[in-house]
């Protein structure tokens, strides 16, 4: 599989309310929600063009807000095995665990920086644990 493509075409971000004093958990989730093939113009005679539309949600609890990102991952694949993928999930709604891993990679890899500036934007905390330095005391 090759990676020729990505497009984020819905960004949702809303503050629900101002939590105070309460510990604030951010649950994320990416799933793929439609396969389809594509007509790419760099496709060759073997070759069958699939967009992967997904979804990427972080949800704050209690109540606090959520994000929201949808878009497309276009890839390039061999016939025969663009043929297998849209046939599996025109069957059984399912990736193989090996493809669904390379796209979430991909997705998460630019949702995660989307997300944690849309969260800034809101102020909401950040959707992914930002690293802290932390002072150890001398024995």
């Amino acid at each position: 599989m090759t990676i020729v493509g990505f497009k984020m075409n819905k960004l949702l971000v809303e503050k629900a309310s101002d939590v105070k004093g309460a510990k604030v958990s951010v649950k994320s989730n990416i799933k793929i929600k439609d396969i389809q093939e594509t007509k790419l113009s760099v496709l060759k005679a073997d070759q069958k063009g699939i967009r992967y539309d997904y979804e990427f949600v972080s949800d704050y609890q209690p109540k606090a807000g959520k994000i929201l990102i949808e878009g497309e991952i276009l890839a390039i694949e061999k016939k025969a095995d663009a043929e297998k993928i849209i046939d599996e999930w025109k069957k059984k709604g399912n990736l193989n665990a090996t493809l669904k891993a390379t796209l979430f990679n991909v997705a998460l890899s630019k949702c995660n920086v989307t997300s944690l500036i849309l969260s800034r934007e809101v102020n909401l905390p950040s959707p992914i644990p930002m690293p802290k330095v932390q002072v150890s005391k001398k024995k």
